[in-house]
């Protein structure tokens, strides 16, 4: 199935990173829908986040393929109301990390070189939610194809990177490539490439809390 609709989970693992005004990390659930984490200040809610990005530290220790990633906003508030923040799980009410700053704890202002554009500032809401790269998609296509047949991967790979279903003219993946994953890596960088994609998503590719992802996360979150 599809992860475009979920509730949220409780957190079991965790890393968080405090570093150069932000927070950031990885909170994974032991099953079900991404975790949602909360930023407080003496109590008082700052903000959430929901933990369904891609970390390459979550990957790498083989958690829900890398995305529970989370980044948490509003440090520089949290300091100015309170002397005592803490970041929970929002579900359990867990306090899973407490920090102590001071008025001197003061992280600077982030700065913009310039104004961004309507799409660039799309690109930056959507991003959270995107695929780092084709890489981290294809498990995710794969997957689909595997479990599903070749008609419906088609039809999902074009609902995810194109928004549309495909046509009568649009092609299947190549039957003379002998393996799975290198035909269906061939498929979705064509997809990827076409000047379609390129005008509808500006290059983001969405990831599997995206509301337009198709693909069966099944086995993978």
């Amino acid at each position: 199935m599809s992860s475009s609709q979920y509730s949220h989970a409780p957190v079991t693992a965790y890393d968080i990173v405090a570093e150069g005004g932000r927070i950031f990390g990885y909170a994974a659930p032991q099953s079900g829908g991404p975790c949602l984490l909360r930023l407080s200040a003496d109590d008082t809610p700052i903000s959430f986040a929901m933990a369904g990005g891609f970390s390459e530290v979550a990957a790498a220790e083989g958690l829900r393929s890398g995305w529970c990633g989370f980044e948490l906003h509003g440090l520089r508030l949290a300091i100015a109301l309170g002397e005592r923040i803490e970041i929970a799980c929002a579900v359990s009410g867990r306090i899973l990390k407490t920090m102590t700053f001071g008025a001197g704890d003061m992280p600077p202002l982030s700065t913009v070189s310039r104004s961004l554009s309507v799409e660039e500032l799309l690109g930056e809401v959507r991003a959270p939610r995107c695929c780092p790269n084709s890489e981290t998609l294809l498990p995710f296509a794969l997957n689909h194809y595997r479990r599903h047949g070749v008609q419906s991967f088609r039809d999902m790979a074009y609902l995810t990177l194109l928004g549309r279903w495909p046509d009568a003219a649009a092609p299947y993946p190549d039957g003379e490539i002998a393996e799975d994953e290198k035909r269906i890596s061939s498929y979705i960088d064509d997809l990827v490439w076409s000047e379609e994609f390129g005008s509808r998503w500006g290059g983001q590719l969405p990831g599997p809390y995206h509301p337009d992802f198709r693909f069966d996360t099944t086995g993978l979150l």
